[in-house]
């Protein structure tokens, strides 16, 4: 409703506001200690049209089943 009343509703329409951003290049290992891993990581130039928020890092043991765990602590 708006100051003339009710009227018929708009017609719908559909928009693509992004698209999926481009798969990242995969991390570079540089070095290993005890508790510690170093990677190099290339971010995307290609966001797919909005900005890219957030990375998420994951781990596992290196066996063919092993689970993924979230890296929870990374700079």
């Amino acid at each position: 409703m708006n100051k003339y009343g009710w009227s018929e509703y708009s017609d719908t329409s559909y928009i693509l506001a992004a698209q999926v951003p481009s798969k990242p290049k995969i991390p570079v290992f540089k070095e290993a200690t005890v508790t510690t891993i170093k990677i190099d990581l290339e971010l995307n130039i290609n966001n797919g049209g909005t900005p890219i928020t957030l990375y998420e890092l994951e781990i596992n043991d290196g066996t063919l089943n092993g689970a993924f765990t979230p890296v929870t602590s990374y700079t």
